[in-house]
């Protein structure tokens, strides 16, 4: 059996990610390293909240989040942001007492660079936001960019 493709997932905190997050989750053919969420299609602490108490639901609080602090070069504007909000308030996601799923003590690009570091093997990163923790990993670190497999 071939190795499972190891797959560090960063969004931006849109309905969309919400629902590639429990996708991504579904696939036996991939191990997810972590989750980072980029501050542009939402407010950060709602959109991180949201992502573990999916993971929670998921039954994959052995997952990692991470919460960047690079923001989107062109965020959206605010009213197009409050989805992370809503989902963060769903009722179905606060049935519990406080996520379970860790989250990072190190910023978003930093988790990038460690996630990356670690690897045994060749990462996907999987960003459906914008690309600035990537920029700022590689800024940081260039060396990981030779862990990096492929971007989707």
């Amino acid at each position: 059996m071939a190795d499972k493709e190891l797959v560090l997932f960063d969004h931006d905190g849109g309905v969309d990610d919400y629902l590639s997050t429990m996708l991504l989750l579904t696939y036996t053919e991939v191990e997810v390293l972590g989750i980072v969420v980029t501050p542009a299609d939402c407010y950060i602490n709602s959109a991180v909240g949201a992502t573990r108490k999916i993971l929670d639901v998921m039954g994959r609080s052995d997952l990692m989040v991470a919460q960047s602090t690079v923001r989107g070069v062109h965020p959206f504007p605010r009213e197009n942001r409050r989805d992370s909000v809503c989902i963060d308030h769903f009722p179905n996601l606060n049935g519990r007492d406080a996520p379970t799923t860790p989250l990072a003590e190190e910023t978003g690009q930093q988790f990038m660079i460690n996630q990356l570091r670690r690897a045994t093997r060749p990462v996907t990163l999987l960003v459906t936001g914008p690309l600035s923790n990537v920029a700022a990993a590689l800024e940081k670190a260039p060396e990981v960019e030779a862990k990096i497999s492929r971007l989707l």
